[in-house]
């Protein structure tokens, strides 16, 4: 399964509401969440060496999250990939790493939007291209 296919497969009101649920804080940011959400469904996705990795990470003292990393095939590496364009993103086959094996598609698919985010709420925003 592939970013691209989750985005095709889910609701984007469901995936939202579980982004916010993971990082209460993202209630602010919905509406960018949204129009991003709209961008990257309209995207035709491009080839990548990445694959998308998601790890459960447990902080003592601390709520647990999860972390989204890159991986490229033949590497033990994690990367960030928080820049990539969203267009790349679409084509990343997905990788449950700790944690994750029960993990549901809204669940997955909104850490996923959670990171492609972080730099903007547009792919231009995110590349800066």
């Amino acid at each position: 399964m592939t970013v691209g296919d989750l985005f095709a497969s889910l609701d984007r009101d469901a995936v939202i509401a579980e982004l916010e649920r993971q990082s209460p804080r993202r209630v602010a940011n919905r509406k960018g969440h949204a129009e991003a959400w709209n961008e990257i469904v309209g995207l035709t996705p491009l080839p990548t060496e990445y694959a998308c990795r998601l790890d459960l990470m447990q902080q003592e003292a601390r709520r647990s999250y999860i972390d989204v990393s890159g991986t490229i095939k033949g590497s033990d590496d994690l990367l960030a990939i928080e820049f990539v364009d969203w267009r790349q993103w679409l084509s990343m086959r997905i990788v449950l790493g700790d944690g994750m094996a029960d993990a549901s598609s809204p669940t997955v698919l909104a850490a996923i939007l959670n990171e492609m985010t972080f730099a903007g709420y547009s792919n231009m925003q995110a590349t800066g291209k």
